[in-house]
């Protein structure tokens, strides 16, 4: 079944859809499926091959990591339930909804020596000042990286690191704890899947809030391309040969953002900052400031009735802006002359996606981003986003990339006698520029599920 980048999905499209790519089991999960919203936790470990030019070592520890995964993907990994009144219970972690994505550097082919399956469009993460940023990046490229998602924190960090319940005996995997003391036969997880062949460098913690709105208290990723579209994510067959067709490119990306300063400014001032309204999400100008308020006081509202009714309206407008080929800065349509003329040219919205004219390419990145909040801080708690995107081409992201960075040197105007610094500890004017501070990440490579076996992802590199 085909739908183009305008269908509308109906439910029932919409779950047949899903379930036809879960059933094919060719493409990973974690990333077009399950929906974000239903994985509100997230675990990126980023690892480094610390056994160079060792093939074999390397070949058998992919495959008991990936074995781990098809373990738990075919439900044979349970955790037990102590908790309810009624007895204890055993789950498997898909109940969770749990998925682990499996993504692979350039240099792992480098240092493997495997470059002829290295595909010809994956390269390391160019330096900070190529991409537009102010400063070097603290996390550098790494060969691996593994991403879980669930919709219990708890879960990914025991997948990570856990001695009760995975134990492997006669190539099964058990919860029996016979076996768990001796260090051959001891708990299988990821630390000990990568035992020998592969070393952590960092791992970041992430998570959705409730509202759905990010740490800057703006709702996000609002025009995102439909997760289960081929022309977004997806590698075509004719780029890569059928062995890798139906892989993606993932980009990870740490920003931090300055709260401290963001939180000085007026409410009107993020607004132009971000190019969206606060309070409903939508592109500044999309309605006028009086209707805003009007269907405001709907939404909240005592009487159900007219609370429904502004809920409908707000919907059909954030359906109608979700689609991100929808060109609401053209200048030529009546429809939207006061989106064009609301929306700062040099907000984030516009930055991001200027919205092409028709006849142009459309390209697009399809964003699973999480927000992380620092456990450990002196004064204020440092958090923003780990960015996370999938696309066919790494390019799409670089130019969206350098396209914000200049974004972010706009000026920002604040409260008269406002102290504000940066990054680097300057005193800055009344004029504000908000600061955004990429810590760094990587480029990587998501393979197809080769055989329909995920205990065979990366298999087919060597």
């Amino acid at each position: 079944m085909n739908y183009t980048a305008t269908s509308y999905f109906t439910i029932s499209q919409h779950i047949e859809l899903e379930r036809q790519m879960i059933s094919e089991k060719r493409r990973q999960a974690g990333i077009a499926f399950p929906a974000p919203r239903k994985q509100d936790y997230l675990l990126i470990v980023r690892l480094n091959v610390s056994s160079a030019n060792d093939k074999k070592l390397v070949s058998e520890g992919l495959n008991r990591l990936c074995t781990l995964f098809q373990q738990i993907d075919t439900q044979k990994i349970q955790i037990e339930d102590t908790t309810s009144e009624d007895g204890m219970y055993m789950y498997p972690l898909t109940r969770f909804n749990f998925t682990a994505t499996i993504g692979f550097g350039k240099q792992f082919f480098i240092k493997l020596n495997l470059m002829k399956k290295c595909p010809k469009d994956l390269y390391d993460m160019p330096a900070y000042y190529e991409m537009g940023d102010k400063s070097p990046y603290v996390l550098p490229q790494t060969d691996l990286i593994l991403q879980l998602a669930s919709n219990n924190y708890t879960v990914n960090k025991m997948v990570l690191q856990n001695n009760n319940y995975f134990t492997l005996h006669n190539d099964h995997l058990t919860r029996s704890l016979e076996y768990s003391s001796s260090s051959e036969r001891g708990p299988l997880d990821i630390m000990k899947a990568i035992n020998g062949w592969a070393k952590i460098t960092d791992v970041q913690n992430g998570f959705h809030r409730a509202d759905g709105k990010n740490l800057m208290g703006f709702y996000d990723g609002i025009s995102n391309p439909h997760r289960l579209l081929d022309n977004n994510i997806w590698i075509p067959k004719d780029d890569v040969g059928k062995d890798f067709a139906d892989g993606t490119y993932m980009v990870f990306q740490k920003i931090e953002h300055n709260l401290r300063e963001w939180n000085k400014l007026k409410t009107h001032d993020q607004e132009l900052w971000v190019g969206r309204s606060k309070a409903t999400g939508l592109l500044l100008g999309t309605l006028s400031v009086e209707e805003e308020k009007a269907l405001l006081e709907e939404l909240h509202s005592t009487d159900s009735s007219r609370k429904k009714q502004a809920l409908v309206r707000l919907s059909k407008l954030i359906d109608e802006q979700r689609n991100p080929a929808k060109n609401f800065f053209d200048s030529y349509d009546t429809r939207y002359l006061n989106i064009n003329k609301e929306c700062p040219t040099t907000s984030h919205a516009r930055m991001a996606n200027p919205r092409n004219s028709i006849g142009q390419k459309v390209r697009y990145i399809f964003r699973r981003g999480y927000l992380y909040q620092e456990e450990d801080f002196a004064e204020y708690p440092k958090s923003g986003i780990l960015f996370i995107s999938f696309q066919n081409d790494v390019k799409i992201f670089e130019e969206m990339k350098r396209n914000i960075a200049q974004h972010v040197t706009t000026l920002v105007k604040t409260e008269e006698g406002a102290e504000t610094k940066n990054y680097f500890g300057q005193m800055l004017p009344v004029s504000n520029s908000f600061d955004t501070l990429t810590l760094g990440g990587g480029y990587y490579y998501i393979p197809p599920i080769p055989d329909k076996r995920i205990s065979h992802i990366g298999q087919q590199f060597f």
